[in-house]
C-alpha cells in the first residue's frame, strides 16, 4: 500500500494531538472501510507509534512513529541559562507547563533523552518554587488592596492601605526587580506613581484640615470675646 504522510514533530501543548497531521493512501483507501487507524492521538511527551490495519482485502498492518517533545524552555533549564536566582517572573507559565509535560514521560515511550529530562524534571521544583513565591507578593493583599485607588477616588480610610502597598513594591522593585521581568517592572512602577499620587492628594487635604485647625485655635479667643460682647449688648 502507498501513501503520503506528514507525521507531527511538535512540543507538548497539554492538549490531545493527532500525530497524523496528514494522510492519503495511494488509490482512495477509506478509513473505517478498508483500514483502521490507532494510536495517533496522544498527549504525553514520547516517542509513539501509529499502527494502520487493513480491513478485508487489505490484510497488511504498517507502523510509523511521531514525536510530541517537552517546550522549548528545557534547553534553558538544563544548561543552567534558567535558574531559581536568575529566573523571571514572566517565565512562569512556560515552566509550568513544562513540568506538567515532564510528569507525562513513561520510560515506555522515551528513549535517548529520558536521563536528560528527568535531569530537568529534578531542577524545576526549586525554579518554580521561587517565582510562585515572587508570584505571590506581586500579587499580595495589599498592593490588590490599592489596586483601584487613585487621586480621583482616594479617602482618608485608604491611607494605611496605600501606605502598606506601597512599602511592597518599593521592596520588590529594589530587591527583587532582576527577577520580576520587564513587564513586570514597568506594572509596579506605574502602580507606584498612582500610589504615590493619590497619599500626595490625602497629604493636601491633611494639610489643609490642619491649617483650619489650627486657624480656629488662634481665633477661638476672639470668637469667645466677640460673643460675650454680644450678649452684653
Amino acid at each position: 500500500i502507498v501513501y503520503s504522510i506528514v507525521l507531527y514533530n511538535g512540543e507538548y501543548t497539554g492538549e490531545e494531538i493527532d500525530g497524523l497531521e496528514f494522510l492519503e493512501f495511494e488509490g482512495g483507501l477509506v478509513e473505517g472501510t478498508d483500514y483502521t487507524v490507532s494510536g495517533n492521538i496522544r498527549t504525553a511527551v514520547g516517542t509513539h507509534t501509529v499502527t494502520f490495519t487493513g480491513i478485508g482485502n487489505y490484510c497488511d498492518e504498517q507502523t510509523v512513529n511521531f514525536e510530541i517533545l517537552p517546550p522549548s524552555v528545557i534547553r534553558d533549564v538544563l544548561d543552567d541559562t534558567i535558574t531559581a536566582d536568575n529566573v523571571t517572573l514572566d517565565r512562569l507559565d512556560e515552566l509550568k507547563l513544562l513540568e506538567e509535560a515532564l510528569s507525562t514521560i513513561n520510560e515506555d515511550t522515551v528513549h535517548d533523552d529520558l536521563e536528560e529530562w528527568k535531569n530537568a524534571a529534578e531542577k524545576l521544583p526549586a525554579i518554580i518554587d521561587a517565582l510562585e513565591e515572587l508570584d505571590a507578593l506581586v500579587n499580595s493583599e495589599d498592593i490588590k488592596a490599592a489596586e483601584d485607588i487613585n487621586a480621583d477616588n482616594v479617602t482618608m480610610d485608604d491611607k494605611q492601605s496605600l501606605e502598606d502597598a506601597k512599602a511592597d513594591i518599593v521592596k520588590l522593585l529594589d530587591q527583587y526587580s532582576g527577577n520580576l521581568g520587564a513587564e513586570t517592572v514597568e506594572e509596579l512602577e506605574q502602580r507606584l506613581e498612582t500610589i504615590e499620587d493619590s497619599l500626595d492628594a490625602l497629604k493636601a487635604v491633611e494639610d489643609t484640615v490642619a491649617r483650619i485647625e489650627k486657624w480656629l485655635k488662634d481665633n477661638e479667643k476672639k470668637f469667645d470675646a466677640d460673643e460675650l460682647k454680644l450678649r452684653e449688648e
